[in-house]
C-alpha cells in the first residue's frame, strides 16, 4: 500500500480527504484513501488524481453501506455532496464545503 506521506503536490489534498473520512465514518476507514490513491496513480494524471480518489472513496463507502449518502448534504442529508474543484458541493442547495472541512458541519458528524 502506498503511503499518503510521499513527497508530491497532492499529499496535502489526500490528507484533507483522509480527515473528512476519519471525522465522519471513523478511523477504521482511514486506509481507504491511501488504497484508492495508490490505485488511481496508475491510471490518472496528477490533475485528475484527487477527484478520482474522492469519487472512489465515496463510491466505496456507499457500496459497502458504511454511509449510503456520504458525505451527506448538511441541508438535506438524504442526498450526498459531490466532489468538484477542491470542494464538496450540492448543486441543488448551493452548499460548498472545502476538502478537509466536513467535520465542521454538525449534521455530518457522529453525535
Amino acid at each position: 500500500m502506498t503511503s499518503l506521506h510521499e513527497n508530491d503536490e497532492y499529499t496535502g489534498q489526500l490528507q484533507l480527504l483522509e480527515r473528512d473520512v476519519v471525522s465522519t465514518v471513523g478511523e477504521k476507514y482511514r486506509a481507504l484513501v491511501a488504497e484508492n490513491a495508490a490505485n488511481a496513480r496508475h491510471y490518472f494524471g496528477r490533475q485528475e488524481l484527487i477527484e478520482r480518489v474522492a469519487e472512489q472513496v465515496q463510491q466505496d463507502l456507499m457500496d459497502w453501506h458504511v454511509h449510503t449518502t456520504w458525505p451527506p448534504c448538511p441541508q438535506q442529508p438524504n442526498h450526498p455532496l459531490w466532489f468538484s474543484g477542491g470542494s464538496w458541493r450540492c448543486e441543488r442547495d448551493h452548499v460548498q464545503i472545502p476538502l478537509g472541512e466536513i467535520s465542521a458541519h454538525k449534521s455530518l458528524r457522529d453525535e
